[in-house]
């Protein structure tokens, strides 16, 4: 009888260490959690960033061609010379 209460003894104190461990294990990853969604939410912050940035170079070489084409169209009208036919660009197409 003594041994069977030992070995309960003996049990529990197992499980009560087992529960500690078990709760450092939890907490650490509980910490590389964190660790990693600051980390996601860094990288989805350098994203948004890199897609405006990308979004204002596109914009900015549209509007670079436009004005190349304006200054081409004004020397050739100042030079006399007739402007070709003007046949529609695929952006004046889809509107």
């Amino acid at each position: 009888m003594i041994e069977k209460f030992l070995d309960y003894v003996r049990g529990l104190f197992t499980i009560v260490e087992q529960t500690g461990r078990n709760s450092q294990e939890v907490k650490e990853l509980q910490h590389e959690m964190q660790v990693l969604l600051k980390a996601f939410s860094d990288v989805l912050h350098d994203n948004e960033r890199l897609r405006d940035y990308i979004d204002y170079k596109l914009q900015s070489a549209a509007k670079d061609r436009e004005n190349d084409l304006l200054r081409l169209k004004i020397e050739l009208l100042e030079s006399g010379r007739a402007l070709p036919p003007s046949t529609p660009s695929s952006e004046e197409k889809s509107e």
